[in-house]
């Protein structure tokens, strides 16, 4: 892991994702480790979201969510 792990807040929910949902729970195994709290990974990732047609959408995520 990087270090830009210090961008995730500690005071506020913060919800991971990923392709298949692997990645982002190992980060979160990882953040949880370093005293992380209100951590959310999205089970089975991005593939199992678009395949059950959950809303998404498209384009530049605002800076205060992209990590």
């Amino acid at each position: 892991m990087n270090a830009r792990y210090q961008e995730f807040p500690k005071d506020k929910d913060v919800v991971v994702y990923c392709r298949s949902g692997a990645r982002s729970a190992s980060l979160l195994f990882q953040l949880s480790a370093m005293g992380y709290e209100n951590l959310y990974n999205l089970k089975d990732g991005i593939i199992e979201w678009h395949q059950k047609q959950y809303p998404m959408e498209s384009g530049e995520p605002e800076e205060s969510q992209a990590v």
